[in-house]
Protein backbone atom coordinates (compact mmCIF):
# COMPACT_ATOMS: atom_id res chain seq x y z
CA UNK A 1 0.00 0.00 0.00
CA UNK A 2 1.58 3.64 -1.24
CA UNK A 3 0.28 6.93 -0.71
CA UNK A 4 1.02 9.68 -3.39
CA UNK A 5 -0.53 13.12 -3.61
CA UNK A 6 -3.80 12.24 -1.90
CA UNK A 7 -4.47 8.71 -3.85
CA UNK A 8 -3.49 5.85 -1.93
CA UNK A 9 -2.67 2.41 -4.02
CA UNK A 10 -4.37 -0.44 -2.05
CA UNK A 11 -2.71 -2.96 -4.02
CA UNK A 12 -3.53 -5.88 -7.13
CA UNK A 13 -6.11 -8.31 -6.82
CA UNK A 14 -8.19 -10.25 -9.01
CA UNK A 15 -10.99 -8.23 -10.02
CA UNK A 16 -14.51 -8.48 -11.39
CA UNK A 17 -15.83 -4.89 -12.18
CA UNK A 18 -19.97 -4.45 -12.85
CA UNK A 19 -18.73 -3.20 -16.65
CA UNK A 20 -16.61 -5.84 -17.33
CA UNK A 21 -17.38 -9.84 -18.47
CA UNK A 22 -14.04 -11.63 -16.68
CA UNK A 23 -12.23 -11.65 -13.62
CA UNK A 24 -8.92 -10.26 -14.29
CA UNK A 25 -5.34 -8.92 -12.31
CA UNK A 26 -6.25 -5.54 -11.49
CA UNK A 27 -4.38 -2.32 -9.52
CA UNK A 28 -6.85 -0.71 -7.54
CA UNK A 29 -6.48 2.70 -6.06
CA UNK A 30 -8.64 5.00 -3.83
CA UNK A 31 -8.22 8.86 -4.14
CA UNK A 32 -10.21 10.23 -1.68
CA UNK A 33 -13.67 8.53 -2.15
CA UNK A 34 -13.01 7.59 -5.48
CA UNK A 35 -12.20 3.84 -5.95
CA UNK A 36 -9.96 3.74 -9.43
CA UNK A 37 -9.67 0.42 -11.06
CA UNK A 38 -6.71 0.10 -13.38
CA UNK A 39 -3.81 -2.07 -15.33
CA UNK A 40 -1.19 -0.74 -14.43
CA UNK A 41 -0.55 2.13 -11.65
CA UNK A 42 -0.96 5.81 -12.63
CA UNK A 43 -3.68 4.96 -15.18
CA UNK A 44 -7.33 4.42 -14.55
CA UNK A 45 -9.71 2.13 -16.57
CA UNK A 46 -12.57 2.68 -14.67
CA UNK A 47 -13.65 4.30 -11.49
CA UNK A 48 -16.92 5.50 -9.40
CA UNK A 49 -17.81 6.94 -6.10
CA UNK A 50 -17.39 4.92 -3.22
CA UNK A 51 -20.15 7.07 -1.03
CA UNK A 52 -23.61 5.67 -0.98
CA UNK A 53 -21.93 2.18 -1.01
CA UNK A 54 -21.59 -1.12 1.21
CA UNK A 55 -18.45 -3.09 1.42
CA UNK A 56 -18.89 -6.80 2.23
CA UNK A 57 -16.54 -9.60 3.01
CA UNK A 58 -16.57 -12.92 2.80
CA UNK A 59 -13.16 -15.12 3.50
CA UNK A 60 -11.01 -13.83 0.88
CA UNK A 61 -13.71 -11.73 -1.47
CA UNK A 62 -14.27 -8.60 -1.06
CA UNK A 63 -17.61 -6.56 -2.78
CA UNK A 64 -18.46 -3.34 -3.45
CA UNK A 65 -22.61 -3.36 -3.05
CA UNK A 66 -24.52 -0.18 -4.04
CA UNK A 67 -27.86 0.52 -1.84
CA UNK A 68 -30.04 -0.72 -3.92
CA UNK A 69 -27.74 -4.03 -3.90
CA UNK A 70 -25.98 -4.22 -6.83
CA UNK A 71 -22.64 -5.61 -7.14
CA UNK A 72 -20.29 -3.15 -8.43
CA UNK A 73 -17.54 -4.92 -7.98
CA UNK A 74 -15.98 -8.18 -6.42
CA UNK A 75 -12.24 -8.39 -5.38
CA UNK A 76 -10.65 -12.21 -4.89
CA UNK A 77 -7.12 -11.67 -2.81
CA UNK A 78 -4.97 -13.88 -1.10
CA UNK A 79 -5.72 -14.23 2.49
CA UNK A 80 -8.54 -13.20 4.92
CA UNK A 81 -6.23 -11.22 6.51
CA UNK A 82 -5.65 -9.29 3.33
CA UNK A 83 -9.79 -9.07 2.52
CA UNK A 84 -10.20 -7.94 5.91
CA UNK A 85 -7.42 -4.73 5.44
CA UNK A 86 -8.81 -4.04 2.16
CA UNK A 87 -12.81 -4.03 3.54
CA UNK A 88 -11.46 -1.89 5.83
CA UNK A 89 -9.82 0.82 3.94
CA UNK A 90 -12.35 0.44 1.11
CA UNK A 91 -15.37 1.26 3.98
CA UNK A 92 -13.32 3.69 5.46
CA UNK A 93 -13.70 5.97 2.24
CA UNK A 94 -17.04 4.46 2.03
CA UNK A 95 -17.82 6.08 5.45
CA UNK A 96 -16.17 9.19 5.09
CA UNK A 97 -18.58 10.55 2.53
CA UNK A 98 -21.40 9.36 4.49
CA UNK A 99 -20.14 11.32 7.33
CA UNK A 100 -19.57 14.14 5.33
CA UNK A 101 -23.20 13.86 4.06
CA UNK A 102 -24.28 13.45 7.37
CA UNK A 103 -22.47 16.76 8.20
CA UNK A 104 -23.89 18.87 5.59
CA UNK A 105 -27.56 17.16 6.35
CA UNK A 106 -26.61 18.39 9.98
CA UNK A 107 -25.66 21.91 8.35
CA UNK A 108 -28.77 22.33 6.36
CA UNK A 109 -31.24 21.17 9.30
CA UNK A 110 -29.53 24.03 11.02
CA UNK A 111 -30.05 26.25 8.31
CA UNK A 112 -33.66 25.38 7.91
CA UNK A 113 -34.35 25.92 11.14
CA UNK A 114 -32.64 28.87 11.50
CA UNK A 115 -35.18 29.76 8.26
CA UNK A 116 -37.95 28.70 10.21
CA UNK A 117 -36.95 30.94 13.42
CA UNK A 118 -36.61 34.21 11.16
CA UNK A 119 -39.67 33.44 9.05
CA UNK A 120 -41.82 33.10 12.54
CA UNK A 121 -40.32 36.27 13.51
CA UNK A 122 -41.18 38.26 10.49
CA UNK A 123 -45.12 36.70 10.55
CA UNK A 124 -44.88 37.96 14.03
CA UNK A 125 -43.89 41.38 13.03
CA UNK A 126 -45.78 41.96 10.46
CA UNK A 127 -48.89 40.55 12.26
CA UNK A 128 -47.94 43.50 15.09
CA UNK A 129 -47.99 46.07 12.36
CA UNK A 130 -51.27 44.38 11.14
CA UNK A 131 -53.03 44.74 14.31
CA UNK A 132 -51.58 48.35 14.52
CA UNK A 133 -52.90 49.44 11.78
CA UNK A 134 -56.82 47.58 12.28
CA UNK A 135 -56.22 49.54 15.88
CA UNK A 136 -55.84 53.11 13.88
CA UNK A 137 -58.66 51.73 11.61
CA UNK A 138 -60.66 51.14 14.36
CA UNK A 139 -59.68 54.88 15.69
CA UNK A 140 -60.10 56.36 12.22
CA UNK A 141 -63.50 54.48 11.90
CA UNK A 142 -64.81 56.03 14.68
CA UNK A 143 -63.70 59.67 14.28
CA UNK A 144 -65.38 59.40 10.49
CA UNK A 145 -68.43 58.38 12.55
CA UNK A 146 -68.21 61.53 14.66
CA UNK A 147 -68.38 63.58 11.36
CA UNK A 148 -71.69 61.85 10.49
CA UNK A 149 -73.55 64.83 11.45
CA UNK A 150 -71.10 67.48 10.12
CA UNK A 151 -73.33 67.63 6.79
CA UNK A 152 -76.17 68.36 8.38
CA UNK A 153 -74.60 71.07 10.35
CA UNK A 154 -72.61 72.61 7.47
CA UNK A 155 -76.34 72.92 5.58
CA UNK A 156 -77.89 74.74 8.50
CA UNK A 157 -75.18 76.76 8.47
CA UNK A 158 -75.40 77.24 4.88
CA UNK A 159 -79.18 77.73 5.42
CA UNK A 160 -78.01 80.78 8.07
CA UNK A 161 -76.18 82.09 5.83
CA UNK A 162 -78.80 82.51 3.16
CA UNK A 163 -81.03 84.00 5.37
CA UNK A 164 -78.43 86.78 6.02
CA UNK A 165 -77.93 86.74 2.74
CA UNK A 166 -81.26 87.92 1.85
CA UNK A 167 -82.17 90.42 4.86
CA UNK A 168 -78.71 91.91 3.62
CA UNK A 169 -80.31 92.01 0.13
CA UNK A 170 -83.80 92.98 1.21
CA UNK A 171 -82.18 95.71 3.20
CA UNK A 172 -80.20 97.26 0.41
CA UNK A 173 -83.18 96.89 -2.06
CA UNK A 174 -85.23 98.93 0.28
CA UNK A 175 -85.37 103.09 -0.23
CA UNK A 176 -83.53 105.42 1.60
CA UNK A 177 -85.80 106.89 3.85
CA UNK A 178 -86.83 103.22 4.90
CA UNK A 179 -83.11 102.06 5.98
CA UNK A 180 -83.17 105.58 8.04
CA UNK A 181 -85.92 104.42 10.22
CA UNK A 182 -85.40 101.04 10.42
CA UNK A 183 -81.99 101.84 11.89
CA UNK A 184 -83.75 104.62 14.39
CA UNK A 185 -82.59 107.85 12.34
CA UNK A 186 -84.82 110.62 12.49
CA UNK A 187 -85.57 112.60 9.60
Amino acid sequence: MSCDAGAMAIGVAMCLHADSWRKTTRHVTLIGELLVISRRPGSADSSFQLGGTNVEVDDCIVKIVSFSGAVLTTFWLNSPDEAARWAKELDMSASTMSKMLSLNRQQMEKIRVEQAFWERKILMAQNSRTQEDRLRMSELASEIESFKDLPKTLSLERHQIEELEQITNDKENQPDWARGLMCGQCF
